[in-house]
């Protein structure tokens, strides 16, 4: 007898993503790679992956396709909405 896969937990909701893992999945969302989100943050590709694996394991999903798919729906349509992101100075940038 196969032993079932474990059940996969639910995704978390979307209040439970920090600001920074939302403005990482904003710019993954655009198609940024690790290195333009970085620049664009100011911040290093090592710390663009970790806030990403956080984003993955709080949506429970394994790609960054899955982390945008699932995500759309709870990204503001308005990326300059969350307070301190850069997004409105730095997409000219990109």
């Amino acid at each position: 007898m196969a032993n079932p896969s474990p059940p996969r937990l639910a995704a978390a909701p979307p209040g439970t993503l920090t600001a920074r893992e939302r403005q990482v999945l904003r710019w993954l969302a655009r198609g940024k790679t690790d290195r333009d989100i970085a620049s664009v943050l100011g911040i290093s590709t090592r710390t663009v992956q970790k806030h990403l694996q956080h984003v993955y394991v709080k949506l429970g999903v394994e790609t960054r396709t899955a982390a945008v798919v699932r995500g759309m729906g709870w990204l503001p349509a308005d990326d300059a909405a969350d307070a301190g992101c850069a997004c409105q100075a730095s997409e000219n940038a990109l």
